[in-house]
Parts: C-alpha cells; sequence; structure tokens
C-alpha cells in the first residue's frame, strides 16, 4: 500500500495524521468490501448545523436497503435539498454501504436520525409544501419544482 499511495501518506503524516500499516486480514476487517481500495480512514463523522428554515428536505420512510438510502442522499444533495431525515424503519444513514453510495452528500448535507414521526415532523418547517413520492407515481420526478409549493 505504502508504495502505491507514498505521497499520499507523506501528506498525511506531515499533516499530523496518524497512519498505520495493517495485515491484510485487519484491512479485510475494515474495509468490508471484496475489492477495497488499499487505504481506509477512522474519522468522526461532520453533525452538520440543522437549516433553520429548510426550503427542501427529503424524508426516508422505511428504506431499508443501505445503498438505495445513500442514492437518496447523493440525489437530494444534488438536487438542492438543505436537509435529509431518516425516518423509523429507514437504514443507518452510517451504514458502510449508504456512506459509500452516498458519495460524500453525507458532508454536505444535514442528516438527522428520528425514531418518531413525531421527531420528523418537529424537524420540518411548519409552512413547508410536501410532497409525497411513490413508484409508480403518474408524474415524473423531473417533471415536479421541489421548492415552491403546489398551486391550490
Amino acid at each position: 500500500m505504502a508504495g502505491q499511495t507514498p505521497g499520499l501518506l507523506q501528506d498525511l503524516q506531515a499533516a499530523g495524521v496518524e497512519c498505520l500499516a495493517v495485515t491484510e486480514a485487519v484491512f479485510a476487517s475494515l474495509a468490508e468490501t471484496l475489492k477495497p481500495q488499499g487505504i481506509a480512514a477512522v474519522a468522526l463523522m461532520p453533525r452538520l448545523p440543522l437549516p433553520e428554515r429548510p426550503a427542501l428536505t427529503l424524508v426516508l420512510d422505511g428504506v431499508a436497503d443501505p445503498g438505495n438510502a445513500g442514492t437518496l442522499l447523493r440525489s437530494a444533495e444534488a438536487a438542492g435539498a438543505d436537509l435529509a431525515l431518516f425516518g423509523p424503519g429507514t437504514v443507518d444513514p452510517f451504514n458502510d454501504k449508504t456512506l459509500r453510495a452516498g458519495m460524500g452528500a453525507h458532508f454536505r448535507l444535514p442528516l438527522r436520525l428520528c425514531a418518531t414521526w413525531e421527531a420528523v415532523l418537529a424537524a420540518l418547517a411548519p409552512d413547508q409544501a410536501t410532497y409525497v413520492a411513490e413508484a409508480g407515481a403518474a408524474l415524473a420526478y423531473d417533471q415536479v419544482d421541489w421548492r415552491r409549493p403546489r398551486p391550490h
């Protein structure tokens, strides 16, 4: 590993980051993938501040597949969402597969676990427009301006 990325390791060490060599068996238990990239980091996940008045919030309801949850996070972040709430029965947002599928959205999009629907409702702005998206709906997701209130 050190021979493959000496510049990265030197930069990390120069920045005061502790770098440790581990056996292949230890690395395999850390990576949790069949073909890891050869480097792993242990870091605290950021707890980004919640927006005062979120304009667009993603609420995940019972999303059990971590890859789908991560994909939803990165798509919401790309669409301009400023908050993601993981409702009851939804996978852990810090599951390794969710993190990989999120492709960095965890570092840009504030998210919170909500154990109850009361907690979800409390996190939403009182006058925030609410849309429900479901598979097989008549209107495609890209036909909606998600940031504007629905006309009455």
